[in-house]
């Protein structure tokens, strides 16, 4: 495997209106694409151990 093969992604929770959702930031999903392998990365200290916040706003732009 290579870097290229891993794709990383985050859960989101839509909400409406559109901006006030947000994606969990802390505990991404690590999946090979070659391989079918996945897992989700969860940190052994928590969120505020780190100073992190578990969720982080979109900054998405307002229209009207």
């Amino acid at each position: 495997s290579t870097p290229d093969d891993v794709v990383v992604l985050v859960i989101v929770h839509p909400k409406d209106p559109l901006w006030e959702s947000t994606a969990n930031l802390y505990s991404p999903l690590v999946i090979n694409q070659r391989t079918g392998a996945a897992l989700q990365l969860v940190p052994s200290v928590s969120e505020h151990e780190l100073g992190w916040a578990v969720t982080t706003p979109f900054p998405l732009e307002r229209n009207g």
